[in-house]
Parts: C-alpha cells; structure tokens; sequence
C-alpha cells in the first residue's frame, strides 16, 4: 500500500460520516428555527380577539387574572409595545386549556394570576378560546403598568 493513501473503503466511510454529520446538522438547524419561530410572541391585538369569530384560530399574549371553574381561565389580552415590553389593553379574554394542550417554557401548575402567557386556539360559539398551545412567558416579557 503506498504510503499517504488510505484504502477507497476507508475513503467512503469518511466521505459517508461527513454526509451524515451535515444532514445532522441541517435537520438540527431546522428544529432550532422551528422551535424558535413557535415561541415568538405573536402581534394579535386586543382588537383582533374582539373581532374574532367562531371557529376563528388566534394566539393572543395575556396575563392571567384567575381560574373561572376546573380548566376555565381569565386574562386580560396584553399589547405589544415592542421587543418584550406589553400593556394591558382591558380586553378581557375567557380560554380554556384542552386535554391535549401543549405547554412550552412552563407547565399547567405554571397558571396563575398574574401569569403571562401566549395563548393559542379555537373560539366557540361564547367567544371562549379553547387553547391547544400555551408558552408561557411569564420569565421573558414585561407588562408595563402605566397603558392599562
């Protein structure tokens, strides 16, 4: 064997490892960006889930005032005034969180008053969102108090 070559099968083993690191790769770029466009705080105002009708999908941000009765809240819709920073609009929003809802930077022991989260869901006929997704964002926003 001259010196300085490797073997056409260690060739192929080599060149076959450095294509599936880069697939590797790319798949975990792709679930990074997918995550992180999930968790964007959305720009639903509090006009939008006023206007909303049924069987309408929105994904408000609000700050939970309490639990109405079992998987039944209250929150008020916040407003973005940009990056991380909301207010309260008064716009006052009932969800419910489904049995199969999703939670993302927290749990459901996470809903509390004063809690701040990004709901996403269905209307019903009562104008209640039924939430299947809820980030939390209680750690990573800020509700300014002077807009309310």
């Amino acid at each position: 064997m001259p010196s300085g070559k490797l073997p056409t099968r260690a060739n192929a083993a080599l060149f076959l490892l450095a294509v599936t690191l880069a697939v590797a790769a790319g798949f975990l770029a792709a679930n990074i960006t997918r995550r992180a466009s999930a968790m964007r705080a959305s720009i639903t105002t509090s006009v939008d889930v006023t206007d909303a009708r049924r069987g309408m999908r929105i994904e408000p941000v609000v700050r939970l005032e309490g639990r109405a009765a079992g998987s039944l809240y209250v929150a008020q819709v916040l407003q973005s005034i940009g990056g991380t920073d909301f207010h309260g609009t008064g716009t006052r929003l009932e969800f419910v969180v489904d049995r199969s809802a999703t939670f993302a930077m927290g749990a459901a022991s996470d809903l509390k008053p004063g809690a701040v989260a990004q709901v996403r869901g269905t209307l019903d006929g009562a104008h209640r969102l039924h939430a299947d997704r809820i980030v939390l964002l209680t750690r990573v926003v800020h509700v300014k108090q002077g807009g309310e």
